[in-house]
Parts: C-alpha cells; structure tokens; sequence
C-alpha cells in the first residue's frame, strides 16, 4: 500500500483536498491508514492494495484484520483500487 504522505499528495495534485486524519481541515478526502481505521465510519471509502495491507500483518490469525476493518468502514459507499491480485482471502 502507498505510504500515507504519497497517497495524500497523489490526491492533492489530482484536486481532490486530501488531507491526513489528524489534520485540522475541511479537506475533501480524509487519508486513514488501515491500521487507524478501527471505530471511524466514512460515507465512502476507497481502499488502496487490499493486498499489501495484509502483507503488512505478519502474524498470520490477524493478518487480514486491518483490511477486514478497513472493507467495514463506509456506510454508503466502498472502492477497491488494486493493481496487485487480491489475497485469496478477499477474492471470494
């Protein structure tokens, strides 16, 4: 998964606004890293490399966890973006 500050700036230059969780803006996009995820509930919600995210968990019972929370974050509306296959685990 793209570190954080890359995807902000990725969406900054695309015109989006992002910013981070813990910044004090009216940013359009709110950047949250998987693992901060927990507890927070957003309209829409665009996961980056489901993928590299359960890689980042190497403790195999909890691997999928932060990616799991992640898909269970949006009320209205869910994206995946991936270029990388999807761990078996979510391919369904």
């Amino acid at each position: 998964m793209p570190e954080l500050p890359t995807s902000s700036g990725t969406l900054d230059r695309a015109g989006l606004g992002a910013a981070a969780l813990a910044d004090d803006t009216d940013a359009a996009v709110t950047v949250v890293p998987a693992a901060s995820a927990k507890g927070l509930e957003f309209d829409s919600v665009v996961l980056l490399e489901p993928a590299a995210i359960v890689a980042g968990e190497p403790e195999r019972p909890y691997r999928l966890t932060p990616a799991l929370v992640s898909l269970t974050r949006a009320v209205s509306r869910l994206v995946i973006v991936h270029d990388e296959p999807l761990p078996a685990e979510l391919a369904g």
